[in-house]
């Protein structure tokens, strides 16, 4: 049985008025995977910023396969330095917990955002948590996962699974 794990991230964006906003981090597909240029499975859409599988020994030789995935998968997508300082000391909310799916949820300064290593074929996006409720993001339907080129569209199509979670998030989050 294949069980995945995510991370959202959330943040609070200082506005000039003294105010600020929350918002929360996704990351935008590839067109292409890697160095060999294959068509990537569902270019276009978006995602969490963090979203793999749990391995088999992500357990041994110790600890708890659930939190080693996500170190493992955050580092892969993050980068290690990111990884390093968010992980140190930025509490995790559990958001799902089932047989098959994790996701926690991670609130951190926004001067993190800078030290994200996604490499070239990545983009993150921005999304405040009045946009993750707005019907300018929608859950990717049919057309958006058997996309083959660029969706060019003016919502911005997250995958359902993850849509849930980030609304979810920002949801708890809100005063």
């Amino acid at each position: 049985m294949s069980r995945s794990i995510g991370l959202v991230l959330l943040t609070r964006f200082p506005l000039r008025n003294g105010s600020d906003v929350l918002v929360t981090v996704i990351k935008r597909r590839p067109q292409h995977s890697g160095i060999d240029m294959v068509p990537a499975p569902y270019p276009g859409v978006y995602e969490l910023p963090v979203r793999g599988e749990i391995l088999e020994d992500d357990g041994k030789p110790q600890g708890d396969p659930v939190y080693n995935a996500l170190i493992r998968e955050s580092k892969g997508q993050l980068g290690e330095y990111f990884t390093k300082m968010c992980m140190r000391g930025v509490p995790l909310t559990q958001m799902v917990d089932t047989a098959e799916e994790f996701v926690y949820s991670a609130m951190i300064p926004h001067e993190y955002l800078d030290k994200i290593d996604m490499g070239p074929y990545m983009a993150l996006e921005l999304v405040t948590a009045v946009q993750i409720n707005s019907p300018d993001v929608t859950e990717a339907n049919n057309e958006h996962l058997r996309s083959v080129g660029p969706v060019y569209c003016r919502t911005i199509a997250v995958l359902p699974a993850d849509l849930r979670s980030l609304r979810r998030a920002c949801e708890i989050t809100q005063p």
